[in-house]
């Protein structure tokens, strides 16, 4: 910003300097008549790609731009129904999906709005796997832990979270980080004065607070993450106990396996976006390993790099077909296949088979194959 006010003020005329302050006025001025007349630019453009949509609604760019002028212009009504108006036509990107986010939690203070907030996250985590996403939902939860049930409701999005995204080998940390943060301020507010003896209901409280603190360690320690020596070193130092030796055992056969990870994760870093080839390895590497949780997880990760590879999907796909078998899953991923690819005919005969043998209503099957 200040690069082009920088740029900005090399444009302005220097004026007369004999004149005193009449140049410095007609620079305000014309500084003034060119943030109008980019206004009322961005007036007509966005009436332009309003009309544009209304001619091609599934036009992705000319969504993206309408959003990008009106969030410049502060139309906040007319943002809010440009994204809605998107997000019914496609899966919105973990990006896309912050912005919005971000701009409804400045906005909501009243309780029914925090509602609405919530509401919005539980769409925005089921289009594509949003590690940043889990972390806001579950960072913007905290804020409504005064509310009746409202420590037991962060511990639950903080799980979902876990459960989505916790063995992420890159950006799983920060959400283990973040939900150890939770317990452990709240292991501070459950202290006793200084000075003051505890009654037994409160000792109970304190213990029943770090072995919450000691189980999520453990669970984090024995799951190949970046930099979980560190992790390990922060646990050495706030156990007031010796580590036990299930949970240092199990820390190094996870230190052995992100070894094995690692350079499946730096070719990742290296290679140029959409890196399908880097993903295809990776997932050759976990489906010989075998672990369904980390399988799916790799899948879902190259899916939000690769949303638009019929091929990738109806893998995924059939994986899940054919190994997992659980409903909400196979349903959930066919589904977001024919979002995604919606012209690829062979994903849609798989989504309405998918449905008969889960035994999905015929009027719901019927409806999806109208739309095929």
């Amino acid at each position: 910003e200040a690069a082009a006010a920088a740029e900005e003020e090399k444009r302005l005329p220097e004026g007369d300097p004999e004149s005193g302050g009449d140049s410095e006025d007609e620079g305000d001025s014309d500084s003034s008549g060119d943030g109008e007349d980019e206004e009322k630019e961005n007036e007509a453009e966005i009436q332009r790609l309003e009309e544009q949509l209304s001619i091609n609604a599934f036009d992705y760019n000319c969504h993206l731009d309408l959003i990008k002028l009106l969030r410049q212009e502060g139309e906040l009504v007319k943002l809010r129904r440009a994204r809605q108006k998107m997000s019914e036509l496609f899966p919105l990107t973990e990006e896309i999906w912050l912005d919005w986010l971000k701009d409804e939690i400045k906005m909501a203070s009243e309780s029914s709005e925090r509602e609405e907030v919530y509401e919005l996250f539980e769409r925005a985590v089921k289009d594509y796997i949003c590690p940043e996403i889990w972390l806001e939902y579950a960072q913007y939860s905290i804020g409504g832990i005064g509310q009746e049930g409202g420590i037991e409701k962060v511990r639950s999005i903080f799980e979902r979270a876990l459960t989505a995204v916790g063995l992420h080998v890159t950006k799983g940390t920060a959400l283990w980080e973040a939900y150890r943060e939770f317990e452990n301020a709240i292991l501070e507010t459950a202290q006793p004065a200084p000075g003051s003896i505890p009654s037994p209901e409160q000792q109970q409280m304190l213990c029943s607070q770090l072995e919450k603190i000691h189980t999520l360690f453990g669970r984090q320690l024995g799951i190949p993450l970046l930099d979980m020596e560190a992790s390990f070193a922060e646990y050495e130092e706030w156990s007031e106990d010796p580590i036990p030796e299930t949970i240092i055992k199990n820390y190094k056969k996870a230190l052995q396996q992100l070894e094995k990870c690692k350079p499946y994760e730096e070719a990742l870093l290296g290679a140029e976006t959409p890196k399908l080839a880097e993903y295809q390895a990776y997932i050759d590497f976990e489906m010989k390993a075998g672990d369904p949780a980390r399988i799916q997880l790799i899948y879902e990760r190259a899916l939000a790099e690769n949303c638009l590879v019929p091929d990738l999907w109806a893998r995924y796909n059939q994986y899940l077909d054919r190994q997992l078998k659980v409903k909400e899953l196979v349903l959930s991923a066919h589904d977001r296949a024919v979002r995604n690819c919606p012209w690829t005919v062979g994903l849609w005969i798989r989504y309405l088979l998918a449905m008969e043998r889960h035994r999905v209503d015929h009027s719901v099957i019927s409806g999806k194959e109208r739309l095929s």
